[in-house]
């Protein structure tokens, strides 16, 4: 992935959002006056983050509800078991 056309896409309004690493995210969010919506670290290395446009309230809370259910219903656990610690 490209992430200034993804960051660019955002801008633009032809993405709503994607995941990136927090440095990275905090970098272009500054530089093209976006915002970072939410941050969640993961058990790895890399704090990735979901990058929003402002004013993405409505976006952001329906963000925060779907992370909270699948940290809490052990979605997010058996992703990072299968995809992030075979690395």
């Amino acid at each position: 992935m490209d992430i200034n056309v993804a960051v660019l896409d955002i801008k633009n309004g032809r993405v709503d959002a994607f995941l990136l690493g927090l440095p990275v995210a905090y970098s272009k969010v500054k530089e093209l006056g976006l915002k970072v919506a939410l941050e969640f670290p993961l058990e790895t290395s890399e704090d990735p983050a979901i990058v929003l446009p402002k004013g993405s309230d409505e976006m952001k809370q329906k963000l925060n509800e779907i992370i909270k259910e699948i940290k809490e219903d052990g979605t997010i656990k058996q992703l990072e078991d299968k995809w992030i610690k075979q690395q």
